[in-house]
């Protein structure tokens, strides 16, 4: 990653940009914070659909995310996994699609049982998100002392 000069003038980025650990700190501060956000409950009907998620009053709009999903009580869906970061489509203000990258380009995440539990998508990070708030002035003493992404 190269972090171009324009984007570092902010005094905050005074102790990152000359340290040659600073894709480090981008990559663990997002891992440190990949599913600690908001959450938002789902379901899902394998037999009548297997790439959309209900979730009533989400208001997600398209390309919004990174989230992670969890499950608290039971299994996600197969098909989906607790370790890959989805972005949204929302074709419905009570629907969603899920896809792996945030042009959502490509068919939207299947799975191919409704599973069992809670499901729930939690706002998530990456390392470009965390650049994003250094870049809009955090420092990184703030973003370590985050203990959730909402926070930031």
């Amino acid at each position: 990653m190269t972090v171009n000069a324009r984007y570092v003038r902010h005094r905050s980025f005074d102790r990152l940009r000359h340290s040659k650990d600073f894709v480090a700190f981008l990559t663990v501060q997002a891992a440190r914070l990949v599913a600690t956000g908001a959450t938002k409950a789902f379901t899902v009907a394998f037999a009548t659909n297997d790439a959309i998620l209900n979730s009533a009053a989400h208001g997600l709009a398209d390309r919004a995310g990174p989230f992670a999903l969890t499950n608290a009580g039971g299994a996600l869906p197969a098909g989906l996994r607790a370790d890959t970061l989805y972005w949204v489509k929302a074709p419905t203000a009570g629907t969603l699609a899920l896809y792996t990258n945030p042009e959502l380009t490509g068919s939207p995440a299947k799975f191919t049982t409704n599973g069992t539990g809670t499901h729930s998508l939690v706002k998530a990070s990456t390392a470009e998100a965390i650049f994003n708030e250094l870049r809009e002035g955090k420092s990184a003493e703030q973003i370590e002392a985050a203990t959730d992404i909402d926070n930031l």
